[in-house]
């Protein structure tokens, strides 16, 4: 009897983790359906004004940049949790920012993956920010 009530309480927690599992995969391919026109392209360019934005991690343009598309995402129709920073095509993400050009911050560029397809972030000399969304393969 024991036995018997601890595999049907395996077998509940097996079905809920494979629905919660299911439902984080919908909700992952809605939001690259947002970015992609419902996957009518591989690609989206966005701009976004940042100067009504309170957004100031000084020098760590990699936050600055995650917290910007964070705020592009909700701003689409995207949920928090549909997007994961940390995971990339082959395992962990390699995000960066870089000036193209030396001692130009304008010319500051930032490279983010994640697991829905990277994005491309891109600063112009005023309050604006353009941001370019690209699926993965």
């Amino acid at each position: 009897m024991q036995k018997l009530k601890l595999t049907t309480i395996l077998i509940t927690l097996l079905i809920a983790s494979l629905s919660l599992a299911d439902q984080a995969q919908a909700h992952e391919l809605r939001c690259r359906e947002i970015l992609t026109n419902g996957l009518s392209s591989n690609s989206k360019t966005f701009e976004m004004s940042y100067d009504l934005l309170d957004i100031d991690y000084g020098r760590d343009y990699l936050a600055r940049a995650v917290r910007l598309v964070r705020l592009l995402l909700e701003s689409e129709g995207c949920q928090k949790k549909d997007i994961n920073f940390g995971k990339g095509p082959n395992g962990r993400s390699n995000s960066r920012c870089v000036s193209i050009v030396a001692n130009r911050d304008n010319s500051r560029v930032c490279y983010v993956e994640s697991n829905l397809g990277y994005f491309i972030l891109s600063q112009d000399m005023h309050d604006s920010v353009t941001i370019t969304f690209n699926l993965w393969d």
